[in-house]
């Protein structure tokens, strides 16, 4: 394959098409370069599974109507929490997966930079 290259003063055109200006330099302000896209981190949470419990009247000795109910809410409450840790294991593990995707096209900018194919 051959290379076509048009040159008008300062506009380039390559492979047939119209020379053009330059763009305006990319501002970068993440620094980190890498050449390796790293594999996702990142999955689908699993979300526990707990059966809801009827609500009955309420017991003024412990806001429940039975010692059962406040078991089964406490049941329920330590699977949220353990829901929200795993979203937020996988909030970080997406942190990673987007750092993986930055380096890579920080490091095809700068390339394409210090050949002088962009501002």
């Amino acid at each position: 394959m051959a290379l076509n290259v048009k040159l008008e003063t300062a506009n380039l055109g390559l492979n047939g098409a119209t020379p053009v200006a330059k763009d305006s330099a990319y501002t970068q302000t993440y620094a980190t370069a890498a050449r390796t896209v790293a594999n996702n981190t990142a999955s689908t949470p699993t979300i526990t599974a707990v059966a809801a419990t009827p609500v009955a009247t309420a017991d003024p000795n412990y806001g429940f109507a039975s010692s059962a109910l406040f078991d089964a809410m406490v049941t329920r409450v330590n699977a949220l929490v353990t829901d929200v840790a795993a979203i937020l294991t996988q909030i970080t593990n997406i942190r990673a997966d987007l750092d993986n995707i930055k380096k890579p096209v920080n490091s095809l900018i700068d390339y394409l930079q210090s050949r002088g194919d962009i501002g």
